[in-house]
């Protein structure tokens, strides 16, 4: 009965505009009015139905809980998801707990948990529809936030908790409608055993640190204008014409042909991404929208100096580095751009170097710590 209660809460905190009063009564705005309540109704029946009281009954034989928490990623993942599911497993069997990470497909033989994490807010739907009873004990980790339906946010608001990468995240996923203190700031973190100050910053060869892949021709995806990819392109011409040194990481740069001597493009895998951070003096970053982006954490481990545009974690970042993160408008031509990134630089160098990000700060956003709450808030 309180599961009951508990899911009519939730669907009641999401659906409080169909009660918004009307100056005005027409036959289209009651016909509306009757439609979203028949579909409120329909969406109460669901929450029991015939269908997942049958799926509760199949998977009867794993009812036997013996590990603590299974952390699910989305099938076909081999890279950023797949890679935070393995680093917070990790961490967790170093807080004692009995954790494991599996693609979604896998789930079905994996049932044995107390609790559940899911990867990407994708897989909300195949939850719901193939192992509706988990729920109560299963909690989202949103790797990025872009456009939510609010029938999304109802779907999501059925989970246990929901964990964000930012601040304003947070913000954000309250407003939609979330309930209060199920909403938590859980930003992507970096592997300190990987990503760390190697090389003294005065020795390092390039001025700039780009990482993202190039993409700009894909039919139906807004990646390229996500990540201001047109705009990039200028900009690293003109840093690269006024003498910077400029290293680009990520797939498919070489199909652009640069032809200036003073950029470089490298494909590096995650674990010698950190050799080619620790070559760098200055990272940037002048995507519109990111979860993190998590090169600007690691960057920073790195002892980069980072100018970012305010997106994902950089306003976070920025707060608690204040001398080595700094935001700049959402300037759009490439001139304007480029000079408020030299005259950052410029700022940075002639202070020689003196401020190094806050070590103790920068361990508050290591696996290590991340796992630390996450276990905090979901075995509280």
């Amino acid at each position: 009965r309180s599961s009951i209660y508990r899911e009519l809460v939730v669907l009641a905190s999401i659906s409080q505009n169909i009660r918004r009063p009307n100056k005005k009564n027409s036959f289209k705005r009651n016909f509306r009015k009757i439609y979203l309540y028949a579909s409120l109704f329909k969406r109460i029946l669901s929450i029991y139905s015939l269908k997942n009281l049958l799926i509760k009954l199949f998977y009867k034989e794993n009812k036997k809980i013996n590990n603590d928490l299974l952390i699910i990623y989305p099938n076909g993942d081999e890279w950023i998801l797949r890679g935070l599911s393995k680093d917070l497993s990790k961490e967790l069997l170093n807080q004692n707990l009995n954790a494991n990470y599996i693609p979604f497909k896998k789930l079905k033989d994996n049932l044995n948990y107390r609790n559940f994490l899911i990867i990407g807010d994708n897989l909300v739907k195949n939850i719901l529809r193939d192992f509706p009873f988990i729920i109560n004990k299963s909690s989202i980790y949103i790797t990025h936030i872009r456009t939510i339906s609010r029938y999304e946010v109802e779907q999501m608001s059925r989970f246990k908790y929901i964990f964000c990468q930012s601040s304003l995240d947070q913000m954000r996923l309250s407003s939609l409608g979330f309930l209060p203190g199920r909403v938590f700031n859980l930003p992507v973190g970096f592997d300190q055993k990987l990503f760390f100050k190697t090389k003294n910053v005065l020795e390092r060869e390039y001025d700039f640190l780009i990482s993202t892949p190039y993409k700009i021709d894909y039919l139906g995806s807004h990646y390229w204008l996500r990540k201001g990819t047109p705009l990039l392109v200028e900009t690293i011409k003109e840093l690269a014409s006024k003498g910077f040194k400029v290293m680009l990481l990520g797939d498919n740069w070489n199909a652009y042909n640069f032809t200036s001597t003073n950029i470089k493009i490298h494909s590096p895998s995650y674990e010698e991404k950190s050799f080619y951070i620790n070559q760098c003096k200055c990272y940037i970053n002048i995507s519109l929208l990111e979860g993190g982006p998590v090169t600007l954490l690691e960057s920073l481990a790195c002892g980069c100096f980072c100018i970012t545009k305010n997106c994902g974690l950089a306003h976070q970042l920025s707060e608690d580095f204040k001398e080595n993160c700094k935001l700049i408008k959402n300037y759009t031509n490439k001139i304007t751009l480029t000079n408020e990134i030299i005259k950052n630089y410029s700022s940075y160098l002639e202070k020689s170097f003196s401020k190094s990000s806050d070590y103790l700060k920068l361990m508050d956003y290591t696996y290590e710590n991340l796992s630390i709450k996450l276990k905090n808030i979901i075995f509280n």
